[in-house]
């Protein structure tokens, strides 16, 4: 210290509080989740207090869909930072007629900063299920007589 030349400077008590990190991560969807326009679906991943260790390398492999419908899978992934990636759903149409309520994903620790263990899992999600009522009408398509 340049104005003391002896002994020790003292100093006032400097309260240091600690922020205690617990990453989480919200999944949402440009639009409803139903059957029907599945396949058009794109999922946004948000994190906080969490990022991805290297977001650019991400694959779709690194994420896994929770209690999807049979047929669902992931597409492709697009980073956008090192807090958020987008994930485009892939869905052949299987049928399924009952409402999912907890479709989510999970991430996995060696992709994660924060989590050093396991996995991270997103919000839940609804997927709307659309059940099919099949019905047929039969049309003549000229007079129908009897036979003579």
């Amino acid at each position: 210290l340049v104005q003391t030349t002896s002994g020790n400077l003292a100093s006032s008590q400097l309260f240091i509080n600690s922020y205690t990190e617990i990453p989480a991560a919200t999944l949402t969807s440009d639009s409803l989740l139903t059957e029907q326009r599945l396949d058009y679906r794109t999922l946004t991943i948000d994190l906080s207090d969490e990022r991805f260790l290297n977001y650019t390398t991400l694959v779709p492999s690194n994420f896994t869909l929770v209690n999807p419908p049979a047929g669902c899978s992931i597409q492709s992934i697009t980073p956008v930072s090192s807090k958020r990636v987008r994930l485009a759903l892939q869905f052949d149409g299987t049928d399924f007629d009952t409402d999912i309520s907890t479709f989510h994903i999970t991430i996995p620790s060696s992709v994660l900063y924060q989590t050093t263990a396991g996995t991270l899992s997103t919000s839940n999600m609804n997927i709307k299920a659309w059940v099919e009522n099949p019905s047929a009408t039969l049309t003549a398509d000229s007079v129908l007589t009897e036979k003579r």
